[in-house]
């Protein structure tokens, strides 16, 4: 293609009409001349000095954030109730909770008869869940079940189910020196950045034209500089 174009030529009224249909391509962008003052964040968190006191008190007003709650593993069958003859439905769960607590395989009975489409294929099994994810006469059974136990029939709005617990873990709370270190990076970056924001705060009360950078920005030891944004 380079030889042929080396022997075209065009006019300039074919230039003309070119970039009259085409002016978008030619257009140069609006763009800003941008004068700036940088605040190092990072500078003034590595400055940060953190006590043992400090942490301490972080820890005992925050121990929620350290806490894991009370969570139960269960496994559960549902029969849906919803358009159909609520007592046949129940008479059905009962014949399959006879079962379950004989000792049938409570995973495979899941399998074979649970309504919930996820269940189907992993045995029922919910995983691990706390308090307030599920509705609460399902919630209240599973937790107060031991592992390894079977439920009678638990009627929610989703129909009757049978529940059995898996596994318990109780409320824990991590230890002050296991969460230390969590701690000081957290009071130091949250330190920093309310240092920044209040030398933010006193450097825009104090620049009016971009001439100030320099005049205070510079002795204060912060970076000042420019660039063309577009």
């Amino acid at each position: 293609a380079d030889k042929f174009r080396e022997a075209t030529t065009a006019t300039d009224a074919e230039i003309s009409s070119w970039f009259e249909s085409h002016k978008n391509d030619y257009k140069i962008p609006e763009k800003r001349k941008v004068k700036y003052a940088l605040i190092n964040t990072q500078g003034m968190r590595d400055r940060q000095q953190v006590s043992a006191e400090d942490v301490q008190r972080h820890y005992q007003d925050n121990q929620q954030q350290f806490t894991t709650p009370e969570q139960v593993r269960a496994s559960h069958i549902l029969f849906k109730t919803e358009g159909k003859d609520e007592a046949e439905v129940r008479k059905q769960a009962e014949a399959v909770l006879a079962r379950a607590k004989a000792g049938e395989d409570f995973a495979k009975l899941a399998n074979q008869y649970t309504e919930e489409e996820v269940g189907k294929t992993r045995g029922g099994d919910l995983d691990f869940f706390g308090r307030g994810q599920m509705a609460k006469e399902f919630e209240d059974t599973a937790f107060a079940l031991k592992p390894g136990q079977i439920s009678d029939i638990v009627k929610t709005n989703f129909g009757l189910h049978i529940i059995k617990t898996t596994d318990h873990k109780p409320e824990a709370k991590r230890p002050l020196e296991e969460v230390k270190a969590q701690i000081e990076d957290q009071l130091k970056w949250e330190r920093a950045q309310n240092e920044a924001q209040r030398l933010a705060d006193d450097l825009d009360k104090q620049i009016d034209d971009p001439t100030d950078f320099d005049t205070v920005g510079k002795p204060r030891g912060l970076t000042v500089g420019a660039r063309l944004d577009a």
